[in-house]
């Protein structure tokens, strides 16, 4: 069985800014509050519960061409969660500062 990479020459589909969780975070909104070169911040709501705020860096999903939203493995090593928005959106700007491997 061949296994080939989508048509890299086709645009990268991005993630939603809006959109509703399923799986193990079924129940939150997900809703796009900033966006880098670098990276995202999404609000996450549920009703009921005070919004919290997740970053991640930008990571491209070769195989379906499309920028991917990070599991729950992705945190603390690509993607963080911060109660304030102020701290998130700091985070983000972060993301743009060289990491140590890229320094190396």
């Amino acid at each position: 069985m061949k296994t080939e990479i989508h048509d890299s020459n086709q645009p990268i589909r991005p993630i939603p800014e809006q959109f509703p969780g399923r799986g193990e975070v079924k129940g939150f909104l997900f809703t796009q509050i900033c966006s880098t070169d670098h990276g995202f911040c999404y609000e996450v709501t549920q009703d009921g519960i005070k919004p919290y705020f997740e970053v991640f860096r930008r990571k491209i999903n070769k195989w379906f061409n499309c920028e991917s939203y990070p599991s729950a493995k992705a945190f603390g090593t690509w993607a963080w969660t911060f109660l304030s928005k102020s701290e998130a959106l700091q985070k983000l700007e972060q993301l743009a500062e060289p990491t140590q491997e890229e320094i190396s």
